[in-house]
């Protein structure tokens, strides 16, 4: 979460790291799974609306 994180405030975006994930493969996606992993188990906190997002994301990886 301290690598999103800096991601983020060297971008000056908040969720920026999120966004290079999906969209700009410069974040690898197992970073994803494991801040989701970590917020699902409590273990960080986001926005509430990151945190949709997030979990959004990782309900479409698996639903195929």
């Amino acid at each position: 979460m301290e690598r999103a994180a800096s991601i983020d405030r060297e971008i000056g975006y908040p969720f920026a790291w999120f966004f290079l994930m999906a969209h700009g493969h410069w974040v690898d996606p197992d970073a994803g799974q494991a801040i989701t992993a970590a917020l699902r188990e409590q273990r960080v906190r986001l926005p509430e609306r990151d945190a949709r997002v997030l979990l959004r994301w990782d309900e479409a990886l698996h639903s195929f």
